[in-house]
């Protein structure tokens, strides 16, 4: 049985600044259009890290990454392949979940000549999903 966890990110950029400056706005996450101004999808090197999810996500494809009404949801889905793929990054685990991941496009550097303000509201699901193997907490 498939489960998918989402996580749900509202407001993840709101008052991010230097000097009054907004880099990131609140509302970054009101619409595809909207979020795709300020965010690119996956990692920045690509699809893989170093676990057991593949990050999948598009303008095209919204099934793991999903922008809308100022809530950005991460959904996370187990894969059904008796024989997954293994990651690309090492050690090379085999790929049992797709997910979703972003990043900014705009390179924020911190240092002591400047400050910055970043706030977010951040909520996950608590309850055990259907599907998980026996033992999961």
């Amino acid at each position: 049985m498939l489960y998918s966890t989402a996580v749900f990110l509202p407001l993840l950029a709101a008052s991010v600044g230097v000097n009054g400056v907004t880099v990131i706005p609140s509302n970054s996450f009101s619409s595809v259009s909207t979020f795709e101004t300020y965010w690119n999808y996956l990692y920045p090197w690509g699809s893989d890290h170093n676990g057991s999810a593949r990050m999948k996500g598009s303008s095209s494809d919204h099934s793991h990454i999903n922008p809308a009404s100022g809530t950005l949801s991460l959904i996370a889905t187990p894969t059904s392949n008796p024989s997954p793929p293994t990651s690309s990054a090492d050690p090379h685990p085999a790929i049992h979940y797709a997910s979703g991941a972003i990043h900014a496009k705009s390179q924020i550097t911190v240092t002591s000549a400047n400050a910055y303000t970043v706030s977010g509201e951040f909520s996950a699901p608590t309850a055990k999903a259907l599907g998980l193997p026996s033992g999961t907490p």
